[in-house]
């Protein structure tokens, strides 16, 4: 009798100790992947900075052939020297251009690994319930700090999430993210512009409200570099208008 108990017990406590082990793994994983996407992130921002000032040094160099052309008394000798100054800059901006874009796509993709990542570790630690669905369907959506409105409609399957969003303006786009912990994470891609935001944001189920923010990939001149945005699930009753088409776009 003993011995049928201790068999039983083992068997009772082996998917524990397994699933225990498992974490453990996972976790250290994710360490190692939050270390190299702070690591990332240093050369990202090396990689944009480089950038800036190599287009900088382009638009300095075709300032002043500009303004030697406008003078009408231009050398071969000055132009020349300059015109080789330009090309430079020019091969210094394609470089720094390939450069950013390559740490870029490569700061995604560790991202979506940690995201991944930490989605199994819930899995494991505390059963599939952890992956419950609060994010499938519509929401009324609110961007500032240009008091848009408009309207998303996200699908949520193991961790990532995809959609498409409406602004009252027009604009509109796809979207594509994870989503872990009540933590969300989405890119916002205009259908003009391409890949321009990034939105985070935090989910309360029980309310079906999400609030955060957003940064914008790019600078625009007159556009806002980040802001704030909210949302709230509709239920499977309720409407919101839809936004007639205009090529306009916002954040």
């Amino acid at each position: 009798m003993g011995f049928l108990l201790l068999s039983l017990l083992l068997l009772q406590t082996a998917p524990a100790a397994l699933g225990a082990d498992t974490v453990t793994v996972l976790t250290a994983q994710l360490d190692v992947e939050r270390q190299l996407l702070a690591e990332d992130l240093r050369l990202f921002a090396t990689a944009r900075r480089e950038q800036k000032e190599a287009l900088g040094q382009l638009e300095n160099a075709l300032a002043a052939i500009d303004v030697l052309v406008e003078g009408r008394s231009v050398s071969v000798a000055e132009l020349e020297g300059l015109e080789t100054e330009a090309s430079l800059a020019e091969v210094a901006v394609a470089g720094a251009n390939r450069r950013s874009g390559e740490l870029r796509r490569r700061l995604y993709d560790r991202l979506r690994r940690t995201s991944a990542l930490e989605g199994r570790i819930e899995v494991e630690a505390f059963g599939s319930t952890a992956l419950a669905d609060p994010l499938s369907g519509r929401w009324s959506l609110e961007l500032d700090p240009d008091d848009q409105e408009g309207w998303l409609e996200l699908r949520f399957s193991t961790n990532l999430v995809t959609g498409s969003y409406r602004l009252e303006n027009g604009g509109g786009g796809s979207l594509r993210g994870t989503y872990s912990g009540g933590n969300l994470r989405l890119e916002k891609v205009d259908s003009l512009r391409g890949l321009d935001a990034i939105w985070i944001g935090e989910i309360d189920p029980v309310t079906r409200k999400i609030s955060g923010y957003w940064t914008a990939m790019e600078l625009a001149d007159g556009r806002p570099a980040r802001g704030d945005w909210k949302a709230e699930k509709l239920l499977a009753n309720e409407t919101v208008d839809e936004p007639e088409e205009d090529d306009e776009t916002e954040p």
